[in-house]
């Protein structure tokens, strides 16, 4: 076959028709995960921003522990966004740096609410510290939603993570490429309560349960083994020389 010479009629044919056109796959919490601080940070202000308000990133210089505000109509909301994967929960170290950080904007007024939005839970004990110092926690379950609503595209995505340097101001041609979220949606509190959010106990996994241990039955209630019955365990056995007995029989005459 390698000898022989290829013809017109041999050469393959690559006609398969039109191509389909390349659905855009919306964007959703696992995507969320693998951002980076601030750009998690642009991506939620924008899909907040479509329910109600403004909102305004900040950058490592301002010295603030939160690093988004959404302004709605007479509250502003500070909020700490942090993208991880699964089985790192925002630790009770991480939620202190909230507590004990800035959480006003410079030359802005103080927020109303202060909250943690987070890809991978929360410790109990981060959740603990959160409740005594009133910081809200937000995990998967508010963000599935959010984003479920905005309807954010892979392409919107992408572009809205190469204006991340930029500044708020220059996204506006990104944002009005969003479709616009239905009457029904926009009324209602995109922070309200939505099932239940995550967490993750802290300390060491347990040890996994030993497996069950079957213990020979006595032959009666007094605890007697029956002469000539091999048991599970040796300690347990009921005639030591019953085997070699056994053995006996097979090369025996009778075998």
């Amino acid at each position: 076959m390698r000898e022989r010479p290829i013809s017109q009629s041999d050469t393959p044919t690559c006609d398969v028709g039109e191509l389909r056109p390349l659905e855009s796959r919306f964007v959703d919490t696992t995507d969320a995960a693998y951002l980076g601080r601030h750009d998690l940070a642009l991506v939620l202000g924008v899909v907040l921003s479509q329910y109600d308000g403004s909102f305004q990133t900040l950058i490592d210089e301002d010295h603030v522990a939160v690093d988004l505000f959404w302004n709605r109509q007479h509250t502003t909301i500070a909020l700490r966004t942090i993208g991880r994967p699964p089985r790192t929960p925002v630790t009770e170290k991480e939620v202190q740096e909230v507590v004990n950080g800035e959480i006003s904007r410079p030359g802005g007024r103080a927020p109303s609410t202060v909250g943690i939005v987070s890809t991978a839970g929360f410790t109990e004990r981060g959740r603990d510290l959160a409740e005594e110092n009133d910081i809200e926690l937000y995990g998967s379950a508010h963000l599935d939603r959010w984003f479920e609503d905005a309807h954010l595209t892979e392409d919107i995505l992408g572009r809205l993570l190469e204006k991340t340097e930029e500044g708020t101001e220059d996204i506006a041609s990104v944002v009005a490429d969003l479709p616009e979220l239905p009457e029904q949606i926009r009324t209602k509190d995109p922070l309200g309560t939505v099932g239940t959010t995550e967490w993750t106990s802290e300390g060491e996994v347990p040890d996994p349960p030993e497996s069950p241990v079957f213990a020979p039955t006595p032959n009666s209630e007094s605890g007697t083994r029956e002469k000539g019955i091999l048991y599970a365990d040796p300690d347990d056995d009921g005639d030591y020389q019953c085997f070699e007995q056994f053995i006996d029989k097979l090369s025996g005459e009778d075998e």
